[in-house]
């Protein structure tokens, strides 16, 4: 399993992502930013596709859509580099947990006939 992370400032403040490769052309995509809507620092992941070299991700509801999951929100006074790389290494030391949740999300969705 090939982990690629790296931080990056944007518009909006720092950012950290990792692209996680999980075979069959599935990569996990976990990123800690700034919430755009709300206040705080908040880490999620999202399963995707690789189609021709690009990321497809398939919105649902009912459990019929690609597997995404907010994994940490934090209210930190300013959102720095060192809190975004804090909060992010910390979210990725759960990485086997993720990866376990990641499996059961489409096992269960495989059964559903989803």
């Amino acid at each position: 399993m090939q982990v690629q992370t790296s931080y990056y400032r944007t518009a909006y403040g720092w950012t950290g992502l990792s692209l996680i490769e999980m075979g069959n052309n599935q990569v996990l995509r976990i990123i800690t930013e700034k919430r755009q809507n709300e206040h705080g620092l908040a880490s999620c992941a999202t399963c995707h596709t690789r189609e021709n070299g690009v990321l497809r991700f398939r919105f649902g509801n009912c459990g019929n859509g690609d597997y995404c999951e907010t994994l940490a929100v934090s209210q930190p006074p300013r959102i720095t580099e060192a809190r975004v790389s804090s909060q992010h290494e910390w979210v990725l030391e759960n990485l086997q947990t993720i990866l376990a949740r990641v499996e059961q999300f489409y096992q269960h969705q495989a059964t559903q006939g989803a």
